[in-house]
């Protein structure tokens, strides 16, 4: 009975997610790939489909996807953090080299199934995370509070928002990732010891945790993205932080980001 409840969940979750975005189209502000949620995804069309190649980009696909990255001086720009890509990338190498194909859709990271391939991969980690957290919980509460709880993160916190919604943005897969990282320190406090594998998978949650909030680089030279530097290095995931007035007006950056830099702007 129960996983048949599961199973009715999840398909009802991955309907409401499909059929939400099945009324904003594509290439609006509300589609899946669109402003914020197209800096996030660009690492892999930039790796996959235009093998780092920025003359490959057309012209106007910045612009179609709400400028969520730039694209200038043979370089692509963007501001947002490598993680959510890289929990995309099963979803997105399933989407472009046996989907679309399959569906006679062209594999350019940005047809109709790379749009629904959003939806999908940010159903599974709310899916994954809800699961985790019910392995955790299920350690200190009975079953009844356990599905009660989880029912107030889906319907009491924006989770179901950035699941169904927003679904490229970065909030569900953090959500996931701070799931599993509560697991496994669980884990490690019950059995008093730390074992190869709760020590890998610490170390690679928690990394990612910080991939998927902040990049900070030292100095613009040293922030290699999607083929090309960043024009500023970043402080928090807030604030840009440019290094002079210059860096400030002429930077692709400044135009898409903002600039605050010690009062200079």
């Amino acid at each position: 009975m129960r996983n048949v409840l599961f199973a009715a969940f999840a398909f009802a979750t991955l309907w409401l997610c499909l059929n939400l975005h099945s009324r904003t189209g594509y290439f609006t502000y509300k589609s899946e790939i669109f402003g914020d949620k197209a800096g996030y995804y660009i690492y892999l069309p930039a790796t996959f489909v235009f093998k780092f190649e920025a003359n490959q980009v057309s012209d106007t696909l910045s612009d179609a996807v709400g400028n969520g990255f730039l694209i200038q001086d043979g370089k692509i720009f963007t501001k947002y953090p490598i993680g959510v890509a890289v929990m995309q990338a099963p979803f997105f190498l399933v989407t472009h080299f046996v989907i679309a194909p399959a569906l006679g859709y062209p594999s350019n990271g940005f047809s109709p199934p790379n749009f629904k391939m959003v939806d999908v991969a940010a159903w599974f980690y709310m899916l994954l995370g809800l699961w985790i957290m019910s392995k955790v919980l299920a350690v200190y509460f009975k079953p009844k509070l356990v599905w009660i709880a989880l029912g107030c993160f889906l319907l009491g916190t924006n989770l179901w928002y950035y699941y169904a919604v927003e679904s490229g943005m970065s909030h569900i897969y953090s959500f996931f990732l701070v799931a599993a990282l509560l697991k496994i320190t669980q884990r490690i406090h019950q059995n008093d010891k730390v074992d190869g594998w709760l020590a890998f998978g610490l170390g690679a949650v928690a990394g990612h945790v910080v991939a998927d909030s902040i990049y900070q680089c030292p100095s613009a030279s040293d922030c290699p993205v999607v083929g090309g530097p960043f024009a500023c290095r970043i402080k928090t995931p807030f604030q840009i932080v440019f290094e002079s007035e210059d860096d400030c007006t002429d930077s692709p950056g400044a135009r898409f980001a903002g600039c605050r830099a010690n009062g200079l702007l």
